[in-house]
């Protein structure tokens, strides 16, 4: 009997054993798969032991297979079909139990990839299980944003499409993973519907490392970055790494980065700048270089897109950054959607580093020592373009540097194969809201203008020359804007007592195009559209009125109204000069609809005459004979067209 009890226990005994020597099985909830179509996350649970990862092959059609060893699957078997991708099909299924393995299954497009299921590969980071794509970024455009302050518009519309159908409705319920990045959580306990839940990371850091005087990150994925900016106290560089997924135990690391110091107070050696790395939000990872000298730093990314070193300015020029120079094939300058473009093509990839400094922009090619002059000659004829210029900055590095306008930004693609980069010049953020602003108040007053579609008056567009920021010619402590409007506003009032509907472009000191004040012009069809400007010289002594046309249909207008100004007697009274009829190609008499002229009443460039023109009583005799002007060439028109003043 005491046998039997003592066989039972060990028997027991080694039961127990056994059982524990078993680690529980890794749960997989699921797929997750990033807009580069490089990076296929698997949701999992981590477990004690590291699960065993085996590959194979199938074939009709070409198929591979990972078989994860030991793990379940707590969701149906789920199928991901994808357009515009190196995939066409991802199954994940549980394949067996006893033992337990989960198998995914990728069908991919063979004449799409550089070796076929090679490419692929799985790897198991820290809590992070997945499988990556190494060959070059799949992708359903063929250039994506490399530096923009733009993020509504970073790498848009670059992410395949994908249709997600499940085998079976029977499984376990979906089990949240509690080990995976923080980036991957928020997407874990949903099912994958759309191409809206996919994750948006498109490069995911998996090394830092430091070399020479500088700092090595190492990903994969689609590279954009931020413009740098900075902060005091303590002083410090902030560079913005977008839609990007730093690995679990990089985060918050701190690297030495500057060169080492000896402090005069005792023999220890300092760093004089750190490099911090964080994941700043689930998009956007961090890289912070602190200390004093930290704007002297530069971020260079390889000509593969895929590793970024930092380090000084000086020490990026001297570095040796890749084997090979890139020849660049030519210059070509564009507009897309209105906006200015420079195109750079060269034979190979590029190495690129891109910065703003005291209102410049500068981009630098790091592997290439030709800066092709003669097709750069042809970019400097374009009037936008002329103030650009080429720099050698070292043997084998170049320099493209180009002044930013107030207001206008610089935002730097690539294309996919990197031997394309394309540099646009667009308005910035805050002043596209200054537009849209303005663009508000525009529709204010067409809302209003369209009552004036119902009068039967005669319709005149009367518009003050310049307002706002456009100040127009300046001189002795006097803008021509203000002026202009003063006027113009008198012209109004005359008009209006004699029964004709008028229509100002502008009422307050605002600014406008020129092309909205011929739009408004336009929608109205009026009778007649005058412009009233001053005008200005270099040589102080010039003074006179003038009055300017451009189409045939204009000139009687402006002959009634300029006899009206330059009478004799007005000639006399103001002390001025006749400089007579003008054909002038201004915007808004080319492009207006109805008979337009543009008036200029004297010089404000000539003292004399300025104190003549500032004088309100003058100012009221100049409205007139413009209102007179006018008044004289409607009814003649009128009469012509059988049209009567009401």
């Amino acid at each position: 009997m005491k046998f039997i009890i003592k066989y039972l226990a060990i028997f027991c005994l080694c039961f127990v054993l056994n059982c524990t020597a078993f680690s529980a099985p890794l749960k997989i909830s699921g797929l997750n798969f990033d807009n580069s179509d490089r990076i296929i996350f698997i949701n999992s649970v981590k477990n004690d032991e590291e699960p065993t990862v085996k590959t194979g092959v199938l074939t009709n059609p070409d198929r591979f297979y990972f078989d994860i060893t030991n793990a379940q699957l707590t969701t149906p078997s789920v199928t991901y079909t994808f357009e515009n991708s190196v995939m066409s099909e991802v199954t994940i299924s549980q394949f067996s139990l006893s033992p337990d393995v989960v198998r995914i299954v990728i069908k991919y497009n063979k004449n799409k990839t550089k070796s076929g299921y090679k490419d692929f590969e799985a790897v198991r980071a820290g809590d992070t299980f997945y499988i990556k794509y190494n060959d070059k970024i799949v992708s359903n455009t063929n250039i994506s944003n490399f530096y923009t302050d733009d993020e509504d518009s970073v790498n848009a519309n670059t992410k395949s499409k994908i249709k997600v159908k499940e085998q079976n409705a029977d499984n376990n319920p979906v089990v949240v993973p509690t080990g995976i990045n923080q980036a991957f959580e928020a997407n874990a306990n949903k099912n994958l519907k759309t191409d809206e839940q996919r994750l948006s990371t498109r490069f995911y850091i998996d090394k830092v490392s430091k070399v020479d005087e500088g700092i090595l990150i190492k990903g994969y994925g689609n590279l954009t970055f931020k413009p740098i900016f900075y902060l005091n106290d303590p002083s410090r560089a902030i560079i913005d790494v977008k839609n990007a997924n730093l690995k679990s135990d990089l985060r918050n690391k701190t690297y030495a980065v500057g060169s080492l110091v000896s402090n005069e107070a005792s023999t220890i050696l300092n760093s004089r700048e750190i490099l911090r790395i964080a994941q700043f939000d689930k998009d956007t990872v961090r890289l912070v270089i602190q200390g004093e000298n930290c704007k002297n730093y530069r971020m260079v990314v390889s000509p593969d897109g895929q590793s970024i070193f930092i380090a000084k300015r000086q020490e990026v020029i001297n570095a040796k950054l890749t084997q090979y120079n890139a020849i660049l094939n030519g210059y070509k300058t564009a507009q897309e959607n209105g906006v200015n473009v420079l195109i750079m093509n060269f034979n190979s990839p590029v190495s690129l580093s891109v910065f703003e400094e005291n209102s410049i922009a500068y981009v630098d090619i790091q592997n290439s020592n030709d800066m092709n002059q003669a097709s750069f000659a042809e970019v400097l004829k374009n009037d936008y373009f002329k103030d650009a210029s080429l720099v050698k900055i070292a043997s084998d590095k170049f320099r493209f540097q180009k002044p930013i306008p107030s207001g206008i930004q610089p935002v730097v693609k690539i294309n996919k194969t990197r031997d394309e980069v394309k540099i646009y010049f667009t308005k910035t953020i805050q002043k596209q809201k200054e537009e849209q602003k303005k663009e508000k108040v525009k529709k204010a007053v067409l809302k209003t203008q369209k009552k004036s579609l119902l009068s039967t008056y005669y319709m005149v567009v009367i518009d003050a020359g310049h307002g706002g920021e456009d100040k127009g010619a300046i001189r002795f402590g006097t803008n021509e804007s203000e002026l202009n409007l003063e006027v113009a506003k008198l012209v109004e009032e005359y008009l209006r007592d004699n029964k004709i509907h008028v229509t100002m472009t502008r009422s307050k000191d605002v600014f406008l195009e020129l092309a909205q004040r011929v739009e408004i012009s336009n929608k109205i069809s009026p009778d007649a559209f005058v412009s009233i400007h001053h005008n200005a010289s270099l040589k102080e002594g010039i003074k006179g009125v003038e009055t300017h046309w451009y189409r045939d249909e204009s000139v009687s207008l402006a002959k009634t109204v300029h006899a009206q100004i330059a009478s004799s007697k007005n000639m006399k009274d103001w002390d001025t000069l006749d400089r007579g009829l003008c054909k002038s190609q201004f915007y808004v008499i080319n492009h207006t609809v109805a008979p337009a002229i543009l008036v200029e009443v004297g010089f404000i460039s000539n003292k004399e005459e300025l104190e003549r023109l500032k004088n309100k009583k003058y100012q009221k005799e100049e409205a007139k004979a413009i209102a007179d002007g006018i008044i004289k060439y409607l009814k003649s028109r009128g009469e012509q067209n059988g049209k009567k003043k009401q």
